[in-house]
């Protein structure tokens, strides 16, 4: 039996882009698009596990709403299991606002 892997990182959802004032809104939209992206593509290529290797965001001060899209995002793989692997930007405290994702994944 194989297993499929799909594999990325460093998404950092919720990056500002306060060098490029113009474009914030549209900039930090494209990767909650490539979120998805990535779902689909994983889906499509039958993949067992995703796994995201830190940093899907780029902060741990992220609103509740845009933890829930990333959330809704990767409960769209429909493969065996996701992996969200926390990194630097996006571990897990008490006082964090992704330590919501702890009662998502129960």
């Amino acid at each position: 039996m194989s297993i499929r892997f799909f594999h990325i990182a460093d998404l950092h959802l919720g990056l500002h882009f306060r060098n490029h004032p113009e474009a914030q809104e549209t900039l930090a939209e494209s990767r909650y698009q490539t979120l998805q992206k990535v779902v689909n593509l994983a889906n499509k290529r039958k993949a067992n596990i995703l796994t995201i290797a830190g940093d899907l965001f780029d902060r741990t001060s992220m609103q509740v709403g845009e933890i829930q899209k990333a959330v809704q995002a990767v409960n769209q793989f429909e493969g065996n299991v996701a992996l969200v692997l926390p990194g630097n930007h996006d571990y897990i405290m008490t006082d964090s606002s992704l330590s919501s994702l702890r009662s998502s994944a129960s």
